[in-house]
């Protein structure tokens, strides 16, 4: 069946999950694997000019760096993505004939700000003898006509392809079948669809079975994939799914069982340390039309409900919402829970409370129960005045809760003693102190609201002289984090050191603040005890 192809991304689409780093070993035999299975056209990464080359990585600076990877062919095509704004086309050099095409995507911005400057960097990928493919990102973002203009210059420029992009994850079938039936009417005959799909809403596999059918007798056509279906977020349209249902319905022949080794030998082990795969929050990146690095910041923030990733989703202004802005995301972040109030009442109240005692913080890692004998030989020789962080320990007077989530857990016949939340937690029974959640954040960093944080930044407003703390230990990868097994979190082991590093950042510059003002020691063994200030 010559009027499909099937085109593997892995290389450059599912390299963006990690930043394109693979080794240089694994590029090769990635693409030896794939020549093997006999997969039309094998994507290698992307033409880049404003990155240092140094080898390990499918973000390449010339064709010859990719070129080196490829010590012979089996009919395949192979070919390099280059982004508009992302290189300079005068630089691409001549077709040698071993990377044979070059993919080109623009945005729908790009087409309406500069048509003309579009026009002129395909025509010189085509002058330098290259097969063009033109891959229009987010193809369902644009109106009916708007889109017969991009058809229009497409036809003018006679690519190889031209591609339906479901950039965002978001399509139904019928989103497909309206584009595919302007496409297909509009579209020069001697040009092939191409389709990318993306599975935010575990559409991709049935996206591109309609495709496949709607093609049939009409029009030729390429199928994007990756192994194992890497990629961000919720990846992309499996390669081992769409090449099994070409062999059992469309007599093709992959080698099947070269693919699944592939996987098992070049991508499984990404898995564990870079997640990707459905999530609800990944369908709703698919409902928004959300830039997936804006669902992976909010999901990593993994003390957030489902309910509020959606929600702050949707306070995205849709244009930007298409992009990455890391202010943008976090000022969003902020906002959201940013509910002016007046807490003099309720820190006036603590602070009578607590002012001039010994404050012995129990934060919910898995040391406290580990060492509870020394804990509990603590409290009985100290007798301090004890705060749980986002949980109620029967020993302490008080419970600290800065995450949202957790508070709606406690079962409320455990809530006898006094409740602090900060503002952000918004179900209350009002016989909470309440005390403002930006006066207790972090000035900066992405973890700037970690619970104990804010607990400790609150203790500083109370003038709090003395604090011991047990349970901060740090995140581990190996390990159990929390002494209760179910807190346990699976989302952000990749982050695990980062975080680290910022938690250690955030609590050496609290010592500094408060040098002289507050003694913090801490109690049971921790990732952060030997911080000291220089």
């Amino acid at each position: 069946m010559k009027d499909i192809q099937l085109l593997d991304c892995t290389l450059r689409d599912g390299g963006r999950l990690i930043d394109c780093s693979f080794q240089n070993n694994q590029i090769r035999g990635m693409i030896s694997s794939l020549m093997e299975t006999g997969i039309e056209i094998i994507e290698i990464g992307f033409l880049r000019n404003h990155i240092e080359y140094m080898g390990n990585s499918t973000f390449f600076r010339t064709v010859q760096q990719a070129e080196k990877f490829i010590s012979n062919s089996n009919g395949q095509i192979f070919v390099l993505f280059i982004d508009h704004g992302l290189y300079d086309v005068e630089e691409l050099s001549t077709c040698s004939g071993i990377i044979q095409g070059i993919r080109f995507g623009f945005t729908k911005k790009d087409f309406q700000n500069e048509p003309d400057v579009l026009m002129h960097e395909m025509h010189i990928i085509k002058e330098k003898g290259y097969r063009l493919f033109i891959q229009g990102v987010n193809t369902i973002s644009y109106s009916d006509q708007e889109l017969l203009e991009v058809i229009s210059l497409v036809n003018e420029i006679s690519p190889y392809s031209f591609g339906i992009v479901d950039t965002y994850g978001c399509m139904y079938t019928d989103d497909l079948e309206r584009l595919f039936t302007l496409v297909n009417f509009n579209l020069s005959s001697h040009i092939l669809i191409d389709f990318h799909g993306h599975n935010n809403m575990q559409m991709a596999f049935s996206l591109a079975q309609k495709m496949i059918s709607l093609c049939q007798g009409k029009r030729q056509l390429i199928i994007d994939a990756t192994l194992d279906g890497m990629g961000k977020c919720a990846g992309n349209l499996n390669t081992e799914l769409i090449t099994n249902y070409l062999n059992q319905r469309y007599q093709k022949d992959y080698n099947f069982d070269c693919l699944l080794d592939t996987i098992d030998t070049y991508v499984e082990k990404y898995k564990e340390k870079f997640p990707w795969g459905y999530s609800i929050a990944s369908f709703m990146a698919g409902v928004y039309k959300a830039h997936p690095n804006n669902v992976i910041y909010l999901t990593n923030k993994f003390r957030l409900s489902t309910k509020d990733i959606r929600k702050m989703l949707s306070f995205i202004e849709e244009p930007k919402r298409q992009r990455y802005d890391y202010d943008n995301i976090q000022k969003i972040y902020k906002n959201y829970f940013a509910e002016p109030m007046d807490d003099s009442e309720a820190i006036r109240l603590l602070k009578s409370r607590l002012s001039g005692s010994t404050i012995f913080i129990l934060a919910a890692g898995h040391s406290i129960k580990e060492y509870a004998e020394i804990i509990q030989d603590y409290i009985n020789t100290e007798h301090p005045i004890i705060i749980s962080v986002n949980f109620i320990d029967i020993r302490g007077q008080y419970a600290f809760f800065g995450n949202d989530r957790r508070y709606q857990n406690i079962n409320p016949k455990l809530v006898n003693k006094s409740i602090i939340l900060t503002s952000n937690v918004q179900k209350r029974t009002n016989q909470e102190l309440v005390v403002s959640y930006m006066n207790c954040i972090a000035e900066s960093g992405n973890y700037f609201d970690n619970s104990t944080l804010m607990l400790l930044n609150l203790l500083q407003q109370l003038e709090v002289s003395h604090i011991r703390i047990a349970g901060m230990d740090g995140f581990y990868k190996n390990k159990p984090n929390y002494f209760n097994e179910q807190d346990e979190e699976n989302r952000c082991t990749a982050q695990y050191e980062s975080i680290n590093r910022e938690l250690e950042g955030h609590l050496l510059r609290f010592l500094k603040r408060n040098q002289g003002h507050i003694d913090v020691r801490f109690v049971t063994p921790s990732r952060f005890e030997h911080i000291t200030i220089e």
